[in-house]
C-alpha cells in the first residue's frame, strides 16, 4: 500500500512540474506555437514512420503468437487425443479419424503460415512426413477388427509416440527459429 501511494505521489509530482514547465514556456516564450512548414512536414513523417513500424512490428508479432497457438493445439491434439482411443468401438474409430483430419488441417495451415519462414521449410516437411506415417499406422490398424486391431495396435503404439515426440521436436525447433 505505501509502495503505490509512493508511485501515485512520483507520478503526481512529474504531471505538476511538466505543466508549470509548459505553462511557464508559453507564457514566456512567443514563438512557442509557431512552426515552420519545414518543421510540421518533419513531424508528420516521422510520426508516420513511426505508427507504420510499431503497426508492422504489432502484426509480425501477433502472426507468431497465432502460429504459435496453433503448433501448440496440434501437439495437444497429436500426444493426448490419438492415445487415449481404442479400436474396439466404431465410435472411437470415428473420433480418431475426425482427430486425424483435425491434425491434418492443422499442419496444412502450418505448412502455408510457415511459407514466410523459409528456414523452417525443411522441418515442416519432415512434419509432414511422420504425419503421414502416423496416419498409415491407424489405417493399417483400422483394417483389422477385433483382437487383431487391437494386437496391431499394441505392437504399433511405440511407433506412434516416436513419430509423435518427432512432431513434437520439430514443432519446438520451429517456434525457436521463428522467434530467433
Amino acid at each position: 500500500m505505501k509502495i503505490r501511494f509512493l508511485k501515485a505521489l512520483i507520478v503526481g509530482c512529474i504531471i505538476i512540474a511538466l505543466s508549470f514547465f509548459f505553462m511557464y514556456n508559453i507564457k514566456n516564450n512567443d514563438y512557442f506555437f509557431q512552426a515552420s512548414l519545414y518543421n510540421i512536414t518533419l513531424l508528420i513523417i516521422s510520426v508516420g514512420v513511426a505508427y507504420y513500424l510499431v503497426q508492422k512490428r504489432t502484426d509480425e508479432r501477433r502472426k507468431k503468437d497465432s502460429l504459435e497457438k496453433l503448433i501448440e493445439r496440434m501437439i495437444t491434439n497429436i500426444q493426448d487425443n490419438l492415445y487415449n482411443e481404442t479400436f474396439l468401438d466404431i465410435r472411437n474409430r470415428i473420433s480418431i479419424l475426425s482427430n486425424l483430419r483435425k491434425i491434418g488441417n492443422k499442419i496444412h495451415i502450418l505448412e502455408l503460415a510457415c511459407k514466410d519462414y523459409i528456414e523452417v521449410e525443411k522441418e515442416v516437411k519432415y512434419i509432414i512426413e511422420k504425419f503421414m506415417e502416423i496416419r498409415n499406422i491407424y489405417e493399417d490398424i483400422m483394417c483389422h477388427e477385433g483382437e487383431k486391431a487391437i494386437a496391431l495396435a499394441n505392437d504399433k503404439e511405440s511407433d506412434l509416440k516416436k513419430h509423435s515426440n518427432d512432431i513434437a521436436s520439430k514443432c519446438d525447433y520451429i517456434l525457436y527459429k521463428i522467434y530467433t
